[in-house]
């Protein structure tokens, strides 16, 4: 029987002495799991697992959380679909960097239909993370892993607004999620914050005004700020 392009995912780790792929082959009942980039391309869930194994022993750390369009990057209705179309929005690079200086472990969580929808592939996929992951170590920064989900199905539950993505990022990390900061632009982020017991932060970039705007019960008590950048000044600075 053909497999549907959606039933194979194949994920790809560097970083390393060797390079390990694997497919996931999954029944048509059966969510996409989301994928995992670290340090440029996609890693395994059976890598990314022995990367993690050493957590158990490391005290408790700070983990935040972005949504990756419209947070880090322009946003664009027509989605982006090739490493040119990646463009950073103004001083996200080096909130990034400000956030890791600060102790922050910075994750990635972001849908990407896209893939789904066929306007891209995941090779494609893994050239604008890469683009993105050598441009935050220009300045100084470092996103450790990018998990994303490329299914077009609102019933997934890696699919924001429904926590999967998130769950599974404390699950890997074995972090739990309770205060973590996750920053995005839309209400999927917000609802998808709030499902995992985290703590959701609305930026103005990419839909967040117009989020503001259109979705104003949900953002009741959501802390909104003007972009990353502004978010990053925030977390780091004593409030006391």
């Amino acid at each position: 029987m053909k497999q549907s392009p959606m039933a194979k995912v194949v994920e790809v780790a560097t970083g390393m002495e060797a390079e390990w792929s694997f497919h996931v082959k999954q029944s048509p009942a059966t969510p996409t799991p989301p994928g995992v980039n670290v340090a440029g391309r996609t890693v395994s869930r059976e890598t990314y697992s022995l990367a993690c194994a050493g957590e158990k022993t490391r005290p408790t750390m700070k983990l935040i959380i972005l949504d990756r369009d419209g947070v880090i990057n322009e946003d664009s209705d027509t989605y982006i679909k090739s490493p040119e179309e990646w463009n950073p929005i103004p001083g996200s690079l080096e909130a990034i960097t400000r956030l890791n200086h600060a102790g922050y472990r910075v994750v990635i969580a972001t849908n990407q239909s896209g893939v789904g929808r066929g306007l891209l592939d995941l090779e494609t996929l893994n050239q604008i993370h890469r683009k993105m992951h050598r441009m935050v170590q220009e300045v100084g920064g470092l996103i450790e892993a990018i998990f994303f989900c490329p299914d077009v199905d609102e019933a997934n539950p890696f699919r924001k607004p429904n926590p999967g993505m998130l769950l599974e990022i404390g699950r890997r990390l074995k972090c739990s999620l309770q205060g973590a900061p996750v920053v995005g632009d839309s209400v999927r982020d917000i609802r998808a914050a709030r499902a995992a017991n985290a703590w959701p932060l609305l930026v103005r970039t990419g839909k967040g005004a117009q989020t503001l705007e259109r979705e104003a019960e949900s953002c009741a008590n959501v802390l909104v700020f003007d972009d990353l950048a502004t978010v990053a000044e925030y977390l780091t600075t004593d409030h006391e």
